[in-house]
């Protein structure tokens, strides 16, 4: 498994993230842009971080905001 968390400076939510999922699997980090914004409207993604999580078994799960029950389904594995 690996992660992407689009992340904005300053979230607290973010950083939470970051750390706990970075403990079970590899995460890539990218700094949302007006672009990246602007497609996270569009996908009613309405608060940081932007999560997708890549399965061994070749599929995804994405949320936004912190998800404490998502984040644990991986942690807790």
């Amino acid at each position: 498994m690996q992660a992407i968390i689009y992340t904005r400076p300053g979230c607290q939510k973010c950083r939470q993230t970051l750390f706990k999922l970075s403990q079970v699997m590899p995460v890539q980090t990218i700094t949302a842009d007006a672009d990246d914004y602007e497609l996270f409207r569009k996908l009613n993604y309405r608060s940081m971080p932007v999560v997708t999580v890549y399965k061994a078994d070749g599929t995804h799960e994405e949320w936004c905001d912190l998800q404490v029950d998502k984040i644990k389904k991986y942690t807790e594995e």
